[in-house]
């Protein structure tokens, strides 16, 4: 039979999705000394930047992953777990990975969530049946698999996305007919400026009404104009094709928020999703958090790690230390020490011209430092009698009463 076990593992920082944001905000907590975990669900690193195309000659998404995949990989700060899932999120940061046949028992101080966007689906007649897809699904199959996904397409789509995904269509030796966009005026920018000299026929204030299909597959589309919003003409146009691609709006991948107690709402003037009623232990960075802008999800990224590097405090905690000739040993701070005559002895320690009196002394907090580092903890009724042992850094407080977490 197969084995599969668990592993218990402590971090500072635990990043969820090595998109744009993810590496950027890995590597920005990384750089504030912190133990840093960066978890993604795909075999590679790098999420949209691996097939998505930020500019209109196709090279920004390629520079930028392969510098932030190279720093992150030989960062001495950063764990990285590819092909790995965050099954849930539990009270006090508790995360079960799973990766290959074993499950991580990961607590974190602090957890960043940059997992990303999940593509909507336009709403028309037939939008199921073969042959209509995502937009990001096409670029998937071009740039992950070198498959072309279909031979004439139409692409319907609200932002500029749809532009990016007819030149990537085209690279792969696909003819697009026509762009559908659902807005009167599109936005002018590099993209729709790139297909508009490569000849692309572009239909504002349009929408596909119906899909008809032949031999199980898409055969063709109906694009009627928006009178409007919700409301288009009695008549349209007939525009053959194998391949309809869909670029019109995103949902933030929320799972994992709201979970930890996070609240999905809408925006209609916007017709933007957000996210809201956080805990002060979690954040959301990159297009989780409605940017997608490629400079802006690498900002968003940098200052969620600022927020979180910020929460934990001070990472190195100065040590003082008995100078013994051949090293120093350290004892636990003021901050930490149980007793006022603790307190005392530390400050008759650092002026007391004979310090080696006072091993004994020093040698029994030791002993207390340790004991009050590594404890036994009891985690519910369902587990009476059982003892789990959880790492705690020395500084932080004793912990207060909490509900039970799964082990």
């Amino acid at each position: 039979p197969d084995y599969y076990d668990k592993q218990y593992r402590f971090f500072d920082i635990v990043v969820v999705g090595a998109g744009p944001s993810g590496l950027q905000a890995a590597l920005s907590a990384a750089e504030s000394d912190c133990e840093v975990l960066l978890v993604d669900e795909n075999p590679i690193l790098g999420g949209s930047l691996n097939y998505a195309r930020f500019d209109a000659a196709g090279n920004l998404a390629n520079s930028v992953r392969d510098q932030l995949v190279l720093e992150v990989n030989n960062h001495k700060n950063i764990t990285c777990m590819s092909n790995a899932v965050v099954n849930a999120w539990f009270a006090d940061n508790w995360l079960p990975i799973i990766c290959g046949k074993r499950l991580y028992k990961v607590r974190a101080k602090q957890i960043i969530l940059c997992t990303g966007a999940l593509e909507q689906q336009a709403v028309f007649h037939n939008n199921d049946i073969p042959g209509v897809m995502m937009s990001s699904a096409a670029q998937r199959l071009i740039h992950l698999y070198a498959v072309r996904p279909g031979n004439v397409a139409v692409i319907v789509t609200g932002n500029d996305d749809g532009y990016a995904n007819a030149l990537d269509l085209l690279d792969a030796g696909v003819t697009v007919k026509a762009i559908i966009d659902l807005r009167d005026k599109p936005n002018s920018s590099a993209l729709t400026k790139a297909v508009a000299k490569r000849g692309i026929k572009v239909q504002s204030g349009y929408a596909v009404y119906s899909a008809k299909q032949r031999n199980n597959h898409l055969c063709s589309v109906e694009v009627r104009q928006i009178i409007e919003p919700g409301i288009c003409a009695d008549d349209g146009e007939i525009i053959t094709c194998d391949l309809l691609s869909m670029a019109v709006g995103y949902t933030p991948t929320y799972q994992l928020a709201c979970q930890a107690g996070g609240q999905l709402s809408y925006d209609d003037k916007t017709a933007m999703f957000t996210l809201s009623n956080l805990p002060k232990a979690l954040q959301v960075a990159g297009s989780v958090n409605s940017h997608w802008d490629l400079q802006a999800c690498l900002a968003e990224g940098a200052r969620a790690a600022t927020i979180a590097t910020k929460a934990l405090g001070p990472h190195q905690q100065p040590t003082l230390g008995l100078s013994l000739g051949n090293g120093t040993v350290p004892i636990i701070t003021g901050q930490s020490l149980p007793t006022p005559r603790a307190k005392s002895l530390l400050i008759s320690m650092k002026t007391s011209p004979s310090p080696i009196l006072l091993m004994p002394q020093v040698m029994a907090m030791s002993i207390f430092n340790w004991l009050n580092a590594i404890q036994p903890v009891v985690w519910g009724p369902h587990r009476a009698g059982t003892r789990h042992w959880r790492r705690r850094d020395w500084w932080q407080q004793p912990p207060i009463a909490r509900s039970p977490t799964p082990v």
